[in-house]
């Protein structure tokens, strides 16, 4: 019931500086990884905005079929948010999201010297009692069968198509 996450298929120490490798996946990769910027951990809040947007409508928030068009939309393409829903969700649902996708770091809610701050004043989780769910005392909204697989191959899947010919032909002997 209670979501663990651990990383994002990568993880390291930040020392001084800024980072400028590139691994991890693509889909999740922020403006500032893809446009050899340079980042910091201010990357780790975009990738929960992109899941964030995932949990909420039910889809990625850039859906291009290849890594290069990918790439792009992830610079520069507007985001768009669905406003035709199953779920109507709450304007400060919306704006949580929106505040995790944000492409200016310094803006990107959850960045900055009082980025977990910012993220307890946001009205989306102004009410979470972040010590009890620290504990653990908060009762989850879904507690998943354990007794049968909640995993979607599909999203392995579609990482592995996002590569330029990632299944290529061997000549045959």
């Amino acid at each position: 019931g209670h979501v663990a996450l651990t990383d994002f298929n990568i993880a390291t120490k930040l020392k001084s500086g800024l980072l400028k490798s590139r691994s991890g996946t693509y889909c999740y990769m922020a403006p500032e990884i893809l446009g050899d910027r340079g980042y910091s951990s201010s990357v780790d809040w975009w990738s929960l905005g992109v899941l964030f947007y995932e949990l909420v409508y039910g889809k990625r928030p850039f859906p291009q079929e290849d890594a290069r068009k990918l790439k792009n939309a992830i610079l520069g393409e507007t985001i768009r948010f669905p406003t035709q829903t199953t779920v109507n969700y709450s304007p400060d649902c919306i704006s949580a999201v929106q505040g995790f996708l944000e492409r200016d770091v310094t803006k990107r809610l959850g960045c900055g010297p009082d980025g977990f701050a910012r993220i307890k004043e946001h009205p989306f989780f102004r009410n979470i009692d972040w010590d009890r769910l620290e504990r653990r005392e908060i009762s989850p909204p879904f507690v998943p069968d354990a007794d049968r697989s909640n995993f979607d191959i599909t999203y392995d899947l579609e990482e592995l198509l996002l590569e330029q010919n990632p299944l290529e032909g061997r000549p045959r002997k």
